[in-house]
């Protein structure tokens, strides 16, 4: 099968669908780079497209590949947060679609509108050696949050593991500390800003939604990502 990857600005969405393209070209796909320069011939040309967008631009994205669109073609987006609405354009011309997001080795959170859709995602992810778990309508938004907490949880265990080394360092535990090695989740990549305003927004308890926008910071600064570290020290503030 050709698949299409349409990458855009957005971190996450970028390494997912990065993730996702070399699982499946190392399951015997041919992966065809699209973008906004990508002629409508080229997008007629693949059985599948994967929207590696942010949900900022996925609307775009999906209005860019609309006219092109054929019954049948498989659309998927990589965004925990976004429902399938944004994809209405594609489904409107029998085009299957879904939404695929990672969650730990070998598990993936799927969205469909059919049995057709259900059918279609499930062999994708056996492709990708993992098995999809249904995660609809308003537990997207939980979706979303949950990873970025488990993106937290992860720069915490590594920053509880290096100090635990240098607090046993020479005594007989040393070799056995390694917090980090015992969790192999994979680490998501840091949210959209955007993204992780919403999520914060859902967040009722003042103490959690504090610890939120400070891990975030944390994050954004281990990652480069100025734009959230941005948001998150404005959050910060009293």
């Amino acid at each position: 099968m050709r698949v299409g990857v349409w990458c855009g600005a957005g971190h996450y969405a970028e390494q997912v669908a990065g993730e996702i393209a070399t699982g499946l070209e190392n399951a015997g796909h041919a992966m065809i780079p699209l973008d906004a320069a990508t002629t409508g011939g080229e997008i007629e040309a693949v059985q599948a497209i994967l929207l590696g967008v942010s949900a900022r631009e996925l609307p775009e994205a999906v209005a860019q590949i609309a006219p092109h669109t054929r019954p049948h073609h498989i659309v998927l987006h990589v965004v925990p947060g976004e429902s399938l609405e944004p994809l209405t354009p594609v489904k409107e011309v029998g085009a299957v679609v879904g939404s695929l997001v990672p969650l730990w080795p070998g598990r993936w959170a799927v969205e469909y509108t059919d049995e057709l859709g259900k059918t279609v995602l499930e062999l994708l992810v056996k492709e990708l050696g993992g098995v999809a778990v249904l995660v609809s309508g308003e537990r997207r938004a939980a979706l979303a949050t949950g990873l970025s907490w488990s993106r937290f949880a992860r720069d915490v265990a590594e920053e509880a593991n290096r100090t635990m080394r240098a607090a046993v360092e020479g005594t007989i535990v040393s070799s056995e500390i390694d917090l980090e090695q015992r969790d192999t989740r994979t680490i998501p990549a840091l949210a959209e800003a955007p993204d992780l305003v919403r999520q914060l927004t859902g967040i009722v308890d003042p103490g959690r939604a504090r610890i939120f926008a400070q891990l975030a910071r944390r994050a954004a600064e281990r990652d480069g990502r100025e734009e959230v570290e941005l948001w998150a020290m404005q959050e910060e503030k009293p």
